[in-house]
């Protein structure tokens, strides 16, 4: 645990002041609950019950150009600011849009945004001025799970950082830059007495795989040692207190449940599969769904149009024009309560390529990489390569593994780029033994190879390749 504090300065006493000013604005809350689920961020205005507040703008209003900016889309709200000024909320600096806290309850964030810089997001929980928790995702050359407690008494900030006495906190594996979308949740149950709340605060990069950060009482009794009744609850968005990196935190949505409704994350491994005139879906099946919703857009990123509800894990969406984009989500009805979203697939309908030329005898699959251009924009990460002849198999990896479709990339056509350090693809089980023997056509293109370097490696994941194709021979 790392507790700090320091001094304040001239301009923060006077941000104070505002800050006391404004929050009179809230009715004082006791330690009531959250009762009904609630879901904000998804119309064309930011509702009215939602506070605005820019720190560096307060502070600095002649510097206009590092002012951050606020903006609903119709689907996210995007809370941006440039480089080269601090963004950071130790003093309040950061963007952020907070409103009045209902309680103990399950509160929870997506963010559909890359981390290329020093920058953070989260929740932030008020009680008064400079007094607040921050549960947040941190990057600074990795991503870190982030909680501090900051307490401003009597013109001194205390700050205590969990979980640990390390900087940087808790290590997510992610390496910047790291793409979105991110979920950050917080279970709080809240107490009159600060000493006895409890916290648990997790993050996920699918909403259905979720790891906690912390999970326990973050509070003491002395004054120095909690936030106090909260008052308010939001989202911020900043970047670090030394290197101010710009950022757009694009938030798609900001939900609330009962505790005794605990979300449960959306169906995984959603595929499009396109064809002539339709995109075929499928999904895992999840366990305890009534039905499934699926929401289709022509713009990647959403908003999002319900399109159809079906009980079976798989749906066919069919008189669709060739050569448009088509974007997908996927939710299910669980107990009544919508899941959150599905990652996104995109899909371009057309007409198949006949892939007669190659052996149909003993042939299971063929992956071609300019089939990835109806289902890929270039740059974007292959994390599912689909069987081009229209068969059931497909190669998969997690994103943080994935490699890289790149849009031209061999002779006009499309590749894929792997980084020759932890990027790979996975077959499905019937490729995991090469005993029965394997014929394997590749057209492969070294980009940055060291003399001698293998090329090619083939695994069935032991720890060791079973077929390596290398460079010189």
């Amino acid at each position: 645990m790392n507790t700090t504090s320091s001094p304040q300065n001239g301009i923060v006493r006077l941000l104070m002041g505002l800050c006391a000013l404004l929050l009179v604005f809230f009715a004082r809350v006791e330690a009531g609950e959250v009762l009904v689920f609630n879901e904000e961020f998804d119309g064309p205005d930011l509702d009215s019950s939602w506070f605005v507040w820019d720190g560096y703008a307060f502070n600095y209003p002649d510097d206009i150009g590092n002012h951050a900016a606020f903006a609903m889309t119709g689907s996210q709200l995007s809370i941006s600011a440039p480089g080269g000024a601090e963004h950071n909320m130790w003093w309040l600096e950061h963007a952020q849009v907070t409103r009045a806290f209902e309680g103990s309850g399950v509160y929870e964030i997506k963010v559909d945004s890359t981390f290329d810089g020093s920058q953070q997001f989260g929740f932030v929980f008020e009680s008064g001025p400079g007094t607040f928790m921050v549960l947040m995702l941190y990057a600074n050359e990795r991503v870190w799970g982030y909680v501090e407690r900051f307490v401003n008494v009597d013109g001194l900030q205390y700050k205590t950082t969990f979980p640990g006495c390390c900087a940087f906190g808790h290590d997510t594996g992610l390496v910047v830059p790291a793409p979105g979308p991110y979920w950050l949740r917080v279970v709080l149950k809240d107490d009159l007495e600060p000493e006895e709340r409890h916290w648990m605060f997790e993050w996920s990069t699918d909403g259905v795989e979720w790891t906690t950060v912390v999970d326990g009482v973050l509070e003491e009794a002395g004054v120095t040692g909690n936030i106090g009744a909260i008052q308010s609850v939001g989202v911020f968005a900043g970047n670090h207190p030394y290197f101010y990196s710009a950022f757009d935190a694009r938030f798609d949505y900001y939900r609330t449940y009962p505790l005794d409704a605990v979300p449960t994350g959306g169906p995984g491994n959603l595929v499009a599969i396109p064809g002539d005139q339709h995109v075929a879906l499928s999904w895992d099946a999840l366990e305890g769904a009534d039905e499934y919703w699926v929401y289709r857009s022509n713009t990647p990123g959403g908003p999002y149009t319900f399109l159809a509800n079906t009980t079976s894990p798989s749906y066919l969406d069919s008189g669709l024009v060739n050569g448009l984009v088509y974007a997908y989500v996927v939710t299910a009805q669980v107990d009544g309560i919508e899941t959150s979203e599905s990652d996104e697939v995109k899909a371009i309908p057309h007409v198949a390529q006949d892939f007669g030329f190659l052996p149909e005898s003993g042939r299971l699959m063929v992956l071609n990489a300019d089939t990835l251009n109806y289902t890929h924009f270039g740059g974007e990460k292959v994390t599912q390569w689909v069987d081009a002849s229209g068969g059931p198999f497909m190669a998969s990896v997690i994103e943080r593994n994935a490699p890289t479709f790149v849009l031209d990339g061999i002779a006009g056509h499309g590749a894929v780029r792997f980084d020759g350090v932890d990027d790979y693809l996975s077959l499905p089980a019937g490729f995991a033994d090469f005993t029965e023997g394997l014929t394997l056509f590749v057209v492969a293109r070294p980009t940055v190879v060291q003399g001698g370097a293998k090329l090619l490696l083939l695994g069935n994941g032991a720890g060791a390749e079973n077929v390596g194709f290398g460079r010189n021979g």
